[in-house]
């Protein structure tokens, strides 16, 4: 039997995917009004049908009712009777909302209380009211099988080709099921018999060659499979709801061969219980997607196998993942331990071995992170509704572009970062768009324009949210920093720095609190958590031209390329897309008048000694190595002892008495078991360059 369980927790996985067709379905509809595609309207029609059904089938009857109105809409839309506009497309995106609710109620477990309820009941009095009088005088089929029912069973068998040599009767098995339940259709297929003059042995014309399908009523499942017990296993076999997902019609027809896969799909069509609406080409092909989302109905799997199954997709927890990455990462150290002991012993056979077997783990480990891997173009398309909304309730005209979609970073990457850029967002279109009003007297168009961009560079992955408004007001961001104590008067600051102020904690230059800003919390949460993720946030801006905020993260949180120096007994390894290089440190020639900086080639280059941050203690090396190490445009100088080389390091976090030591992001174990700890560049950068500027300032005052 169907593990009800298992049924649900798939229909909750494939609801959710639906959920979002049907936002982002009517969100297209919004911004293409005027020529609605087809194609769309389809699809919206099919994602409620099959939410409807498969929530038939697991017994969440409030969602099969709300639904139902949902659905029943899409098809008055698509055959003509109903027209999109704003007001529908906001009530119809309300209850895709309520739907929202209904399915994380029923993840949950939990029972739908009384203002919930109210709430859904109001969205389809709404709802109703745009379809008018439809509804009585429009006789809408929403689909085929609105007669079946969650207790109709419809029952695939073919019979394997031994089962009259075996003693069987396949239609003394049919009039066994009559006598458990009531056989409302019933059809024999005959498609697999041979011709006469095709039969080479005379032991062919004892096998069996029939299929039945039969749609069945008033018994369980088990009651089914008590019928069939003695040959299901033998042949194919598939007994399920009749009004199942379309998945499930898929697997089973998938099991047959094309003349009885087509036989079969068009005797279901005919009785009305294939679902009808979804066209012929996405119930043939039974996407990816599906399949990998289908439960495993009561049957035995076909032999046949085709070219189609074998690219699958299959979900896997992301958990499962993590462990993998992890459990990788210790093979790795594993295994570079035991390289250094094969050197230690001078066994240069076992160390050819052992290189063999890291390039393979290497590989693999290379794929598992490939596996983690996700195009940022579903979380940037979720800023749709956002917008629409926001943009709404501020009475402003506003655009989304996104550039880039398909660049792909860590599935755990895009989780933290939905937060930032949600901020980021919000504050674009409160802060940064001017209204329809606004622009048209700047000489802009009424509409404004909000861009989504992601792309790859060196080894990071970098996010700009761009837009066309009305730029940072420096002045009023001095103002306010003044106000609230961040800077000094007759403090001098760069245009930069002023542009910066916006991410200090708790300055907000909204004149009232509102849903969107006010409060001061913003954009220094975003610092904190793009900071707390190894990356780096910059802000540049144009008055009266618009601003663009820029995220430069690592593309995953699991392994870091890095390049390892030595300081002191002390290991730490710095990120390799941040090394530009390497030189050595020439104490005759390169100091610029003892101030901290060196000269390089045609540059003045800040450096700091790493021994001297950390308070180490030094070794009294002969020759000293600067890393040069970059960040956005600014290059600093690292101090270390000995250079070590590349070294490619799973990222340990570090424990909570740690958390606070400023410019170490993470650690990472060496095959000798001693500990490296890694470097976070771009706070390095930032301490050292306000530590040199309140020592040259107070030089200054000094003198």
């Amino acid at each position: 039997m169907i593990n009800m369980s298992e049924l649900i927790a798939v229909f909750l996985d494939e609801a959710k995917d639906l959920h979002q067709q049907l936002e982002q379905g009517l969100l297209a509809c919004d911004a293409s009004e005027k020529q609605l595609d087809p194609d769309v309207i389809n699809s919206l029609f099919r994602a409620a049908h099959t939410i409807k059904g498969s929530a038939g089938v697991v017994g969440l009857e409030d969602l099969v009712s709300f639904t139902h109105v949902v659905e029943t809409s899409f098809e008055f839309i698509r055959s003509g009777h109903l027209s999109f506009s704003p007001p529908l497309i906001s009530c119809l995106l309300a209850c895709t909302d309520h739907i929202a609710v209904l399915l994380d109620l029923a993840e949950q477990e939990k029972p739908l209380d009384k203002s919930i309820k109210q709430h859904g009941e109001r969205l389809l009095q709404q709802l109703t009211g745009f379809m008018g009088n439809l509804l009585a005088n429009e006789p809408v089929s929403v689909h085929s099988n609105q007669e079946l029912s969650a207790e109709q069973l419809l029952v695939l068998i073919q019979f394997h080709a031994d089962t009259f040599r075996d003693g069987f009767d396949p239609l003394a098995l049919l009039r066994f099921l009559k006598t458990k339940a009531t056989v409302l259709k019933e059809q024999w297929l005959f498609d697999a018999v041979p011709s006469f003059n095709q039969v080479s042995d005379a032991a062919e014309l004892e096998s069996c060659y029939l299929t039945l399908t039969v749609l069945v009523d008033d018994c369980t499942q088990s009651e089914v499979d008590e019928v069939f017990d003695f040959v299901r296993h033998t042949g194919i076999y598939f007994c399920f709801p009749a009004v199942a997902p379309l998945s499930l019609f898929c697997a089973s027809l998938d099991a047959l061969d094309d003349s009885q896969h087509t036989s079969v799909k068009a005797l279901w069509h005919a009785w009305g219980v294939f679902p009808a609406e979804v066209n012929d080409t996405v119930a043939v092909a039974n996407t990816p997607e599906e399949t990998a989302k289908s439960p495993k109905p009561s049957g035995s799997p076909s032999s046949k196998r085709t070219a189609s199954e074998d690219k699958r997709l299959m979900k896997v927890p992301a958990f499962k993942l993590d462990e993998l990455v992890n459990q990788l990462g210790e093979l790795v150290i594993a295994t570079a331990a035991l390289q250094a002991q094969a050197n230690d012993a001078g066994l240069d056979a076992l160390n050819e071995t052992i290189e063999h077997i890291q390039q393979l783990v290497d590989d693999l480990q290379g794929n598992a992170l490939n596996l983690r891997m996700v195009q940022i173009g579903e979380t940037f398309n979720r800023f749709n509704r956002v917008i629409r909304d926001i943009s709404l309730d501020l009475g402003k005209q506003v655009r989304l572009v996104i550039e880039g979609g398909d660049t792909e970073l860590d599935k755990s990457m895009v989780e933290r970062i939905s937060d930032p850029l949600m901020h980021l967002v919000r504050n674009a279109l409160d802060h940064g768009l001017e209204t329809p009003d606004e622009r048209v007297k700047s000489g802009k168009s009424p509409e404004g324009t909000l861009m989504l961009k992601a792309y790859h560079d060196s080894g990071s992955i970098v996010i700009e949210i761009h837009d066309d408004g009305r730029g940072i007001n420096r002045q009023r961001v001095q103002q306010k920093a003044l106000e609230k104590g961040l800077i000094t008067s007759g403090h001098t600051l760069t245009d930069h720095d002023i542009d910066m102020l916006i991410f200090a904690a708790g300055f907000s230059t909204a004149d009232a609190i509102s849903n969107l800003s006010g409060r001061g919390v913003g954009m220094d949460v975003v610092r904190r958590n793009i900071e707390a993720l190894r990356g780096t946030v910059q802000v540049t801006s144009q008055p009266g031209e618009g601003s663009c905020f820029e995220l430069r993260l690592p593309l995953t949180l699991a392994i870091i390329d890095g390049f390892m120096v030595k300081v002191g007994a002390s290991h730490f390894v710095i990120p390799l897309d941040l090394v530009t290089e390497c030189i050595e440190l020439n104490a005759d020639g390169d100091e610029v008048d003892g101030s901290g900086f060196l000269r390089l080639r045609d540059d003045v280059l800040p450096y700091l000694h790493l021994n001297d941050f950390f308070h180490l203690d030094a070794q009294g090396v002969e020759r000293q190595s600067v890393v040069v190490v970059k960040n956005n445009s600014l290059k600093v100088g690292l101090v270390v002892d000995e250079l070590l080389g590349e070294f490619q390091t799973v990222i340990k976090p570090l424990g909570a008495l740690f958390e606070c030591m400023q410019g170490i992001s993470g650690s990472s174990i060496l095959g000798s078991g001693d500990i490296a700890l890694i470097l976070d560049v771009p706070k390095l950068i930032d301490l050292h360059l306000k530590r040199h500027s309140r020592v040259t300032k107070h030089l200054h005052e000094d003198s």
